[in-house]
């Protein structure tokens, strides 16, 4: 018996290194391209446009906390009250301008007023049909705008 049990032991022993050369070693495959390289590249790509869709989700959150952030800064009840301060002071500026350039009729008081780099000047002037008028200049620090403003039409019932 202990000479059937190492026959048994000795023909298991030959059958397992055949059996194991039996089987073929390239049955099995990664289901991942990184490591089995059949599609790398678009799953590279993949992998990218992940990661940029993430970072430019990331770059528009920043920008728009960014932009509520000022929008609540312009909208504090002082930023509110200085803004229409401002605009008022600029009308009555303006109402002031017009005023001294309509005073008197066919008289123009010439004048200019300064703001930041630009420049606000008029004077008196002859227009292309003999009439006076106001010329107007604005420089906005780079160009000059000039207006011709025609007298008579402003100063009809000033007389």
């Amino acid at each position: 018996m202990h000479n059937n049990k190492n026959i048994i032991l000795g023909l298991v022993a030959l059958w397992l290194p055949v059996a194991a050369a039996a089987t073929p070693m390239n049955d099995y495959q990664f289901k991942s391209p990184s490591f089995n390289g059949s599609g790398y590249g678009t799953y590279a790509l993949t992998v990218e446009n992940e990661q940029y869709t993430r970072q430019q989700a990331v770059q528009q959150q920043i920008q728009s906390a960014m932009s509520a952030a000022a929008s609540a800064a312009q909208n504090t009840p002082l930023q509110q009250f200085l803004t229409n301060l401002e605009s008022r002071i600029y009308a009555q500026i303006s109402q002031n301008v017009a005023t001294s350039m309509f005073s008197a009729a066919g008289t123009v008081q010439p004048g200019s007023i300064a703001f930041g780099a630009g420049n606000i000047t008029w004077s008196q002037t002859i227009m292309k049909d003999g009439t006076s008028g106001i010329q107007l200049q604005v420089f906005d620090g780079m160009n000059t705008t000039t207006v011709n403003v025609p007298m008579g039409q402003f100063t009809a019932g000033k007389q």
